[in-house]
């Protein structure tokens, strides 16, 4: 047993510098524009065509309250953001379920999380909306906001981003 420990450590740093890869900071973060054509998409609701979002987040700290934020770009309608420096929240009991180990099939993903986020001001103002992060093993993150159960007349918002690191 006494020989084990030391391997665990190394592979408990290990896993923090793997993650540290997709820390941002103020040199960079994260964008990437909405999945979804000009048309009709069922993988694009409430967010116009072209919409991106700009994550800036810490996979080192997930559990503090606050390990990021999202923005999103004006909407060239309204000139409205869904989401300006919107903290991603911490679901603190999610720390202790099954759910907080999701993962989608098809692998390809290093390690997933969910947050709530509250927009302050904009469509989604004062609503709770859930974002799925997943980082990925290409370096990228995907980014999945689910507002309400999809109905677009009611401003229910569902949006994937797939994002790249960018230079500010």
């Amino acid at each position: 047993m006494r020989a084990l420990a030391p391997m665990l450590c190394v592979l408990a740093l290990s896993a923090c510098d793997d993650l540290s890869r997709f820390r941002t900071d103020g040199n960079s973060l994260y964008r990437g524009d909405v999945v979804g054509d000009e048309g009709e998409s069922f993988l694009r609701r409430g967010f116009a065509p072209g919409t991106s979002l700009e994550l800036e987040f810490d996979p080192t700290t997930p559990d503090v309250p606050q390990p990021g934020t999202i923005t999103s770009s004006p909407d060239p309608t309204s000139g409205e953001r869904v989401f300006d420096a919107t903290p991603l929240r911490s679901i603190a009991p999610l720390q202790h379920d099954l759910l907080s180990e999701y993962d989608f099939p098809g692998g390809g993903r290093v390690r997933n999380y969910l947050y709530v986020v509250r927009p302050e001001s904009g469509p989604l103002a004062g609503r709770d909306a859930m974002a799925f992060v997943s980082l990925l093993d290409d370096g990228g993150v995907e980014v999945r906001i689910i507002a309400g159960a999809g109905d677009e007349a009611s401003g229910d918002h569902f949006g994937l981003f797939r994002m790249r690191r960018v230079d500010r």
